[in-house]
């Protein structure tokens, strides 16, 4: 639905106008961009003894275009801005019953007025600080939620290590030869071996009569030379 003029206000037609009225004697906001992006209609109270705006708050207006104004208070009575407030919003819910006004001041003077206008069907509420006005924290907290859907940059699970798998030993199989009774007797030559050296088989041992140290004996020997004392004897 494009933007029109409704009742000579500037103000998405069939929607409700939310005007924001700031008391800058009280309350110095760092910036007005949200309400820049929400389609606020801004107007800013300057007290008569303020003579300068932040090139900021100056830039914020410029760029809403007729959705923003300011207003300088002329004269330097008590509580002279707040009446200025009050005849505004006078006037402007006139001109739009369906709009609601969010006055932005500390100042607790202002809540026998609110109560007033609840009564006579106009909606208002007082705020400390622009940020606490509840369609901003709405629209701030919906920012919050499409961010972290759009962009989820948790860091994925370590999915866990696999086990190294465990190898079975290899059977090899080897060739079993079978030995026959004919390779056995091929393969091992079982015919007696005769030969002309004496076989020394150790049968029993003997007493040297001189040293009395013990000397092998084989078969059938019976003269002996004592490997110790070299004593000859016969046994």
């Amino acid at each position: 639905m494009s933007s029109r003029a409704c009742n000579g206000l500037p103000r998405r037609c069939g929607a409700v106008t939310n005007f924001v009225l700031i008391d800058f004697e009280s309350v110095q906001p760092e910036s007005l961009e949200a309400l820049g992006r929400n389609q606020f209609r801004v107007i800013v109270f300057i007290g008569a003894s303020q003579t300068k705006i932040p090139f900021e708050i100056a830039s914020a207006l410029q760029q809403m275009g007729n959705s923003a104004e300011y207003i300088k208070i002329s004269g330097n009575g008590k509580n002279a801005l707040d009446f200025h407030i009050a005849f505004a919003i006078g006037q402007l819910s006139v001109k739009d019953p369906t709009a609601y006004f969010h006055i932005i001041s500390k100042d607790g003077g202002f809540d026998p007025l609110i109560q007033h206008l609840k009564s006579k069907k106009i909606p208002t509420a007082r705020w400390s600080k622009i940020e606490d006005i509840p369609l901003l924290k709405k629209s701030a907290s919906d920012g919050k939620k499409t961010t972290k859907t759009a962009n989820p940059e948790k860091t994925p699970p370590t999915p866990p290590a696999s086990p190294t798998p465990i190898s079975a030993p290899h059977l090899v199989s080897k060739a079993v030869s079978i030995t026959t009774p004919e390779k056995l007797m091929k393969s091992v030559d079982v015919s007696p071996q005769l030969s002309d050296t004496p076989i020394l088989v150790p049968q029993r041992k003997v007493t040297c009569p001189t040293c009395r140290s013990t000397v092998p004996a084989v078969v059938g020997q019976i003269d002996f030379i004592c490997h110790f004392c070299h004593g000859a004897f016969r046994y």
